[in-house]
């Protein structure tokens, strides 16, 4: 019935909000450094004629920089806004038919990603410098790909309102795994604006238990005046899985001849756990504001020299945010749950011996205010400054612990902290050859006293021939303390209490793109002092007092003749302290393709994508605490895995049918993911989007 109201609520805002038409998204418009400055909070020049007054306007051709997948004629702008300041960022949705299949797979959304076997099962990102950062409430961890940010919601500014609709589905009735999102942005007037996004997937899969029925739902609403801008998002979340513990014996994956009569399929083959989920409710709340502080001047139309224009510069911005994110996390295991034969996979039961209902929530409420120089107002404003400060209230909630003793302290169930923030931003985004942006916070108060966060990137195009070179930079320090649960926690089956050192973390990274031959390389390095890290040996907390180094290379080289393409993607990065930081050193992605038109209407790609990763030892995986825990008895990884597609783009409509998972039975019986969690058997898969017009 929860998942029903959502769907309503959604299907009610679609039928609610004033329309006049729908409009393709086969390809948005992104905002270059031209589009930056008329539209960019931080560098806005607003103009409005005698009579009216003209800003914000999606008609504006001047400086888009187009998705080259399929031409339209609409114009629409897309970015994303920084959850502080509120400045915007310019982006591209990913709407290209090519190598659509390959992005609705585990495999494909990230290099040597690792999962308990199923479709938005608990993840591990195994690039490291893609890993998100960690979250205060530690659960969240586990659900990368769909926790939900701020700063990722994509706005748009659409002539027309366009709704798209998609669906896929792969596996038989019994075991398949369905996908439905439905996408919405529109707007009232051309200032405000108005999105929706549902996302909806249920996944029975392979092997008893394992199941996950993931559900999203986001809106935003914003203004973007001449001088008063405002954006508002809401994000409502179920993410639910169920959990096996992975099957009881690798033999039956390793040695399947030998159990030919009992364990033939995935279905039949015994796991530790059943009728045990994960389950977590999640709501966010963000608003950002800001009022621009300058002065209007009367200026000649560029479009008619013998008329006036006033157009507004924009020299200082007052801006304020509050953000409120609220989670509780259930880890549900019935009575009779324990498979295993001596039904022992929990060694302690503080609670209750028969059945574990644990409960867990996290509630924050987050508020900055401050003042920005904005840059561009006069020629010798060259950059943005900005300064803030910010409040944070936390307010975590925990099991009663039972086991109050002399020797064991006393775990608090109700834990409360009031964090002091200051911080600034200096940043450049008007220039077309360099642009940067550095941010600083620190913590003066509260739990957090003494966090120390310092980050930037940098960006700059070097001319070559008919073509430039992007050259990319970033980088960041930081001295965190680790969040509340990692030092105290207290359930039915894991219980500890800490007092960690904060982890300091230096990191650098470069990236050079060449579009001309399609390369792209990157480098980066990382110190971690004081690492933290979950252990397979008791499944608790330890901390590293070794220094780990980590350096990656990525390279990518797209190669093609006429239709033929052959693109390849090789990650090499390696770790100081494999014991407790383990990554796989090689990582490589490869897809072998045709693009063709047929009959001049349906846009065709077909081919296949290879992926590999070298042994190592991967994580095992924790479900009462959803923690990912470095183990050293099995190795995993070292073998092929193929998929075979067919992308079609028809006018509005894209599809894909996929052969998904072949190949690693061909040269060995190991495909595991990660110890006692076998890889996916081959499985058709096919999926549809439709881009909704009048």
């Amino acid at each position: 019935m929860t998942h029903i109201r959502y769907i309503l609520l959604t299907l009610l805002l679609l039928l609610t909000i004033p329309t006049t038409g729908m409009a393709q998204l086969d390809r948005i418009t992104s905002m270059t450094s031209s589009a930056s400055r008329s539209s960019s909070s931080s560098t806005s020049n607003s103009s409005r004629s005698t009579s009216s007054r003209q800003s914000g306007s999606s008609d504006s051709k001047e400086g888009e920089d187009e998705d080259p997948c399929v031409q339209i004629d609409d114009r629409r702008y897309c970015w994303t806004l920084d959850p502080i300041t509120g400045i915007k960022h310019p982006c591209v949705p990913d709407t290209c038919y090519v190598g659509m299949a390959g992005r609705q797979t585990m495999a494909g959304k990230s290099l040597g990603l690792i999962h308990t076997g199923n479709l938005y099962s608990p993840h591990l990102v195994n690039d490291f410098f893609d890993r998100r950062d960690a979250h205060d409430f530690l659960f969240v961890n586990a659900y990368s790909l769909l926790a939900h940010r701020p700063e990722d919601v994509l706005f748009f500014n659409t002539r027309l309102p366009y709704t798209t609709v998609g669906y896929t589905t792969s596996g038989s009735s019994t075991q398949s795994n369905d996908h439905l999102k439905i996408d919405f942005a529109g707007n009232i007037l051309k200032q405000l604006g108005v999105g929706t996004s549902l996302d909806y997937v249920y996944a029975r899969g392979e092997y008893t238990s394992q199941a996950t029925k993931p559900l999203k739902w986001t809106s935003y609403l914003y203004y973007d005046g001449d001088q008063y801008k405002a954006a508002l998002t809401f994000n409502l979340s179920k993410l639910a899985n169920q959990e096996n513990g992975g099957i009881t014996d690798r033999s039956y994956v390793l040695t399947p001849d030998s159990y030919q009569s009992t364990y033939t399929e995935p279905r039949t083959m015994p796991t530790n756990l059943i009728d045990t989920w994960n389950d977590m409710d999640t709501w966010n709340l963000h608003f950002n504001h800001s009022y621009d502080l300058g002065h209007w001047d009367e200026v000649t139309d560029p479009t008619d020299s013998t008329a006036l224009i006033d157009r507004f510069t924009s020299v200082a911005s007052i801006f304020h945010s509050i953000d409120v994110e609220h989670y509780k996390h259930s880890f549900i295991m019935d009575s009779g749950a324990d498979q295993t034969d001596s039904k022992n996979f929990y060694l302690n039961h503080y609670i209750n011996p028969s059945l574990t209902h644990d409960s867990t929530t996290y509630t924050s409420l987050s508020t900055y205010a401050g003042i920005r120089i904005n840059e561009g107002f006069s020629r010798w404003s060259q950059f943005g400054l900005a300064a803030f400060i910010g409040y944070q209230r936390q307010s975590y909630t925990l099991m009663q612990d039972t086991l109050s003793t002399e020797s064991l302290q006393y775990i608090d169930r109700t834990h409360h902290s009031n964090n002091l923030f200051v911080g600034g931003q200096l940043s450049r985004h008007r220039s077309s050859r360099l642009t940067f942006d550095v941010t600083a916070k620190v913590g003066i108060s509260g739990d957090k006293v003494g966090d120390i966060d310092i980050n930037g990137t940098l960006q700059t195009v070097l001319p070559v021939g008919k073509d430039s070179i992007t050259l990319q930079g970033s980088g960041y320090f930081r001295n965190q303390k680790v969040s509340y649960l990692m030092d105290h926690y207290f359930s039915n089956h894991f219980r500890w209490s800490e007092d960690f050192d904060p982890e300091q973390r230096l990191h650098l990274a470069a990236n050079l793109r060449y579009s001309l031959t399609g390369t792209e390389a990157k480098v980066g390095m990382e110190h971690i002092s004081n690492y933290h890290y979950f252990d397979a040996s008791d499944y608790l907390p330890h901390q590293c007092s070794d220094m780990i180094e980590i350096f990656a290379v990525e390279f990518t080289q797209k190669l093609h003749w006429r239709g033929l393409h052959f693109d390849n993607t090789v990650l090499f990065q390696t770790s100081t302290h494999d014991a407790v930081l383990p990554l796989p050193k090689i990582s490589w992605q490869s897809d072998l393709n045709l693009q063709f038109v047929i009959a001049h209407a349906l846009t065709t790609q077909m081919g296949v994508v290879g992926y590999y990763t070298t042994k190592y030892h991967a994580p095992t995986y924790q479900p009462a605490t959803q923690q990912f825990c470095v183990q050293s008895d099995i190795e995993c990884g070292g073998y092929p895995l193929f998929n075979a597609y067919i992308n079609c783009n028809l006018k509005r409509i894209k599809f894909y049918i996929m052969y998904a998972g072949f190949g690693s039975q061909s040269f060995s019986n190991d495909a595991f993911l990660m110890p006692y969690y076998p890889l996916q058997s081959t499985r058709i898969e096919y999926g549809v989007i439709f881009d909704l017009q009048n």
